[in-house]
């Protein structure tokens, strides 16, 4: 065995199993929709918060883009900014007044992990601010679900020491 070899084993074994906090994990896919109603959507800033009482806050592993069309591109965020269970995403368009969607609009989805046992996270979404082809404030709601009935899990981790994990779908 290599001198290498030997040093990362040894690494390895001072860092032991994983906490039991992270034995088990949940990865949600929540999708971020913003209703424009009859206006046209040419720009937004959604405020997105998942909290677990007494409990560490969801991770956000990805931030896609929204439906095809205008906000099919991932918003922008302050990745730095994401922490206690708080996102902040943004987005605009330069299209013409009759390219941007009207009405509901998925603008987002956000996959968060969940580690541990514990309560679900709650999930929302509250518009902060939009606008239309003209840059003029417009009046939207934002909501957050997760995909596919409201409390659906797309997958489970169940580390098994030494940084392996198994994934079950």
């Amino acid at each position: 065995m290599s001198t290498f070899a030997g040093l990362v084993l040894f690494a390895a074994s001072l860092l032991g199993p994983p906490k039991p906090e992270q034995a088990h994990s949940r990865v949600y896919s929540v999708d971020i929709v913003v209703d424009s109603g009859e206006q046209a959507l040419g720009a937004y800033q959604v405020e997105v918060t998942a909290v677990r009482e007494g409990l560490l806050p969801p991770a956000v592993l990805v931030v896609e883009g929204g439906e095809p069309g205008e906000f099919a591109e991932p918003p922008r965020y302050d990745a730095r900014a994401v922490r206690g269970g708080r996102l902040i995403l943004a987005w605009f368009s330069l299209a013409a007044e009759d390219a941007l969607p009207k009405g509901r609009t998925r603008v987002a989805r956000v996959h968060l992990r969940v580690d541990g046992p514990g309560p679900e996270p709650v999930i929302a979404a509250r518009a902060m601010a939009a606008g239309n082809a003209r840059a003029e404030r417009i009046e939207v709601s934002a909501e957050a679900t997760v995909k596919a009935g409201g409390t659906e899990i797309i997958g489970h981790a169940d580390h098994n020491g030494w940084g392996k994990a198994r994934i079950e779908r």
